[in-house]
């Protein structure tokens, strides 16, 4: 037990210390603050490669598999929805983990989102305080928008897929829908 805990700790790093270099190389990083961000998330979200321990833990399906509209995607989401509306930001508990549907027919966890509605953030955080996790800034999305949500903030962290547009980009060339089945969710 304790060599297989020793195991993964050493790939954790490693895993993070990839991350870095790539983010480094691609201009994604913003200094220390995104290395940090992406080790909470990995540290955290790890759990979540098995769909059931998110199931279990409150995640339910909050979209189909989401394409991009320049090409990649982002994958199916599945949502805190008990999160979503809180105003509250917290590193360590994603509102959406995001999963690409494989050729094998079962989800990979490629990403996590965070959101928070603005008006909620406002309340708690007064209109002149930008939401910031970590030292990234939220992408504003307003509305009407294509998840039917009121104007939110988000920021995706692409912690268990390499993103060639970067690190904190909405979409993903590499994630494809093509293998998604509505039936599988």
């Amino acid at each position: 037990m304790i060599r297989k805990m020793m195991a993964f700790h050493a790939a954790l790093i490693a895993l993070c210390v990839a991350g870095l270099a790539w983010a480094g190389q691609n201009g994604s990083s913003k200094g220390p603050h995104a290395v940090g961000l992406v080790k909470t998330v990995l540290e955290s979200a790890s759990k979540y490669r098995n769909l059931q321990t998110a199931l279990d833990d409150g995640y339910l399906p909050a979209s189909g598999c989401t394409s991009g509209p320049n090409g990649g995607a982002m994958g199916v989401h599945y949502a805190r929805f008990d999160l979503i509306g809180d105003g509250v930001l917290d590193a360590t508990l994603p509102e959406i983990l995001v999963y690409e549907p494989t050729r094998a027919g079962w989800l990979r966890l490629v990403a996590v989102e965070y959101i928070v509605i603005k008006d909620a953030w406002e309340a708690a955080n007064g209109p002149d305080v930008p939401p910031i996790l970590s030292g990234q800034h939220m992408m504003f999305s307003g509305a009407p928008n294509r998840y039917t949500l009121p104007p939110h903030y988000m920021l995706h962290v692409w912690a268990f897929k390499r993103n060639l547009s970067g690190m904190f980009a909405a979409n993903n060339p590499t994630v494809r829908c093509d293998f998604f089945d509505p039936e599988a969710i």
